[in-house]
């Protein structure tokens, strides 16, 4: 099924009455000219395993995710690591849209994780290109439907 996105626009001339006209844009199959990427980043002690809602996962190896008093042990290397994922998950075309990201804290810090920690996720997120980025913590994966309403 090819999706189809309408938009009605009025336009007024001085000496006429309004005439609509339709604009629609077709893509192919399933392409949505205004789709708004969502990526959801499960970040793991050594590692961060990665999906685009509604397309593709990758895994990516990150040795600073592997500090042994903290999850992130060097920011520039996060920051390089979620990058690299951004640009293997995140759309191209002539007009690339920035995506929003949920990243979701996976392992269980002793006395959970300081709100410092959780902005240097959001800042590398941010840096990295994310639009919007949001931090979660907690032991189990969410859903798509899950990760929509956290980015709300």
């Amino acid at each position: 099924m090819d999706c189809i996105n309408e938009c009605h626009q009025v336009i007024r001339h001085e000496s006429e009455k309004p005439c609509k006209i339709d604009v629609h844009f077709t893509l192919g199959r399933g392409t949505n000219v205004f789709s708004k990427p969502i990526i959801y980043m499960q970040i793991h002690a050594g590692h961060v395993a990665a999906r685009r809602i509604g397309a593709g996962s990758v895994r990516k190896e990150c040795g600073a995710l592997s500090h042994p008093r903290t999850l992130m042990g060097d920011f520039m290397a996060v920051e390089a690591c979620f990058r690299a994922v951004f640009r293997e998950l995140a759309s191209s075309g002539l007009f690339p849209v920035k995506p929003s990201v949920l990243v979701h804290l996976v392992p269980e810090a002793v006395g959970g994780y300081t709100n410092v920690e959780e902005r240097a996720f959001q800042e590398a997120a941010a840096s990295a290109g994310a639009r919007i980025c949001k931090v979660v913590t907690g032991r189990l994966p969410l859903s798509d439907s899950q990760v929509g309403e956290a980015l709300r």
